[in-house]
Formats: C-alpha cells, sequence, structure tokens
C-alpha cells in the first residue's frame, strides 16, 4: 500500500505487497529527463542512464 508522511494508507497497490515498479522511460523530452534525475538525486531508482544526453557530458 502506499502511505502518506504520517503512516495513513492512502491506497492499496496491485499485487498485495508484491508490486514492483522497473518500466523505463525513452524520450528525448527534457521534462522526462529531468524528473528521472531527479529520481535519481533523491535515491528512489537502482540505476539510470540518460541515452539522449551527449557522450562527452556521460
Amino acid at each position: 500500500m502506499i502511505r502518506d508522511s504520517t503512516g495513513r494508507e492512502v491506497m492499496p497497490v496491485p499485487g498485495d505487497g508484491l508490486w514492483t515498479f522497473s518500466d523505463c522511460v525513452k524520450s528525448p523530452d527534457q521534462r522526462y529527463r529531468a524528473i528521472v534525475r531527479r529520481f535519481t538525486a533523491a535515491g528512489y531508482l537502482v540505476s539510470e542512464l540518460d541515452e539522449f544526453e551527449p557522450v562527452s557530458q556521460r
């Protein structure tokens, strides 16, 4: 389930606790890429690769 900062249940998630998210976003759109960078910086992602970033900046 998803809980808010006080621990109150906000909503159940599919799979009865077995739900995981492992999708990928492949978009050159700067807005999506900025969101992914923020999730990475916050520690929510196991890995991140920006395939649209120039090789010289990786």
